[in-house]
């Protein structure tokens, strides 16, 4: 394998062999929502009720201006979307991001450089452990493939403005619980024109 990654990644990104190549490309998904709580007695209202935060604490390292370090606790706050966070503007919210529950990005990417044809790929790719970035194949036997590959909360209503800012966060209706399937992501392999084109520029 020859190829390049990232600053910290130990796998490659962008990768070619004698059997393939593939690379990736920026994607604009919505991997995560944020939600405006209204808060209420310590707690926040959600589904008519309010409820208590759950609390965990940990230890920060914060280097002074001297050099030296010093330890402070941090106490985080939970909601049932998940962990809670104070804006700027002082508006409190939790935010929710898809795929914290797959830690396998770096696999994924090293079985993706391990595979010698499009099957030995696409096993690969359906182990969805890559949260963003389109994926561009090629390989000798002529497939070609674009995937807008992601990990990708399923909504059962509104819009990607919608969803791109601050949801009603005292509601169940806005709280997913699932995310895409492999099969559920667009993707063209081997079309007619015999080239793919990536996102982030214009053809």
């Amino acid at each position: 394998m020859y190829g390049a990654t990232q600053v910290a990644l130990p796998v490659f990104r962008f990768c070619f062999k004698d059997e393939l190549g593939f690379t990736n490309t920026v994607n604009t998904i919505l991997g995560e929502t944020t939600y405006k709580l209204n808060l209420a007695k310590g707690g926040y209202r959600f589904d008519g009720r309010v409820i208590p935060f759950q609390t965990s604490e940990r230890t920060i390292l914060i280097k002074r201006s001297d050099g030296s370090v010093k330890n402070e606790l941090l106490t985080i706050r939970h909601t049932v979307q998940r962990p809670v966070f104070v804006q700027h503007d002082g508006t409190t919210v939790a935010v929710r991001v898809a795929g914290l529950d797959r830690p396998g990005m770096l696999k994924q990417y090293w079985d993706m450089g391990l595979a010698h044809n499009f099957k030995e790929f696409e096993k690969a790719l359906k182990e969805l452990q890559v949260p963003m970035f389109n994926i561009v194949y090629a390989d000798r036997q002529g497939h070609i493939l674009y995937q807008d590959n992601g990990i990708v909360p399923e909504h059962s209503q509104g819009h990607f403005v919608y969803w791109n800012k601050p949801v009603p966060g005292d509601t169940s209706a806005t709280l997913w619980s699932k995310v895409h399937r492999y099969e559920d992501l667009p993707r063209v392999l081997d079309p007619p024109s015999g080239f793919v084109q990536n996102a982030n520029d214009s053809p």
